[in-house]
């Protein structure tokens, strides 16, 4: 028997439109409603035997009950290796980012050289000011030390400058 668009939609709501298996929303993956007891197995289409699932989730479970599996039993070495290759496959990730994001920093710190023609101030942050502020502020903050380098007389009080400049741009923005 079919379930209706109203039932479906009623198992989505009580499960907060959230796959019940893996945890994705609907703004992530496409969401079903299935059979936590399959029909072929002798579920029924009673709202207790219904949940909202991902199409990965529904799709990979077919009709095979959630207590049993079909696969072999893990052979703990094989399970240490993959956990091996999975941290190395992070790590190369992490390390990946984390050149960008110093290609990022290196980017900026010549922005600030050809702007001002001093080498920006060591106190500022570039990571922090740069996943705080979209990339148009945080230029027009480094023209504003520039325009104001007469009276700016060491590194110090360029970077309090500069994080002024940043907050008054945040507060005239709100």
């Amino acid at each position: 028997m079919s379930i209706s668009t109203r039932t479906r939609f009623e198992i989505l709501k009580r499960d907060g439109f959230r796959c019940r298996y893996c945890g994705i929303t609907a703004i992530g993956a496409a969401l079903h409603v299935d059979h936590v007891l399959a029909v072929a197995n002798g579920g029924t289409d009673d709202h207790v035997n219904l949940v909202t699932s991902c199409s990965g989730c529904n799709l990979g479970k077919s009709d095979v009950p959630l207590d049993e599996s079909r696969l072999s039993p893990h052979d703990p070495l094989e399970l240490a290796r993959e956990h091996v290759e999975q941290m190395r496959a992070y790590l190369d990730a992490q390390k990946a980012v984390d050149e960008e994001r110093g290609r990022v920093e290196d980017y900026w710190c010549s922005v600030w050289f050809s702007v001002t023609g001093n080498d920006p101030p060591a106190a500022i942050r570039w990571r922090s000011v740069l996943s705080q502020h979209p990339p148009e502020r945080v230029r027009e903050a480094i023209d504003a030390v520039a325009d104001a380098s007469w009276k700016l007389n060491n590194a110090k009080s360029e970077a309090r400058y500069f994080y002024g400049c940043l907050r008054r741009r945040v507060e005239e923005s709100k």
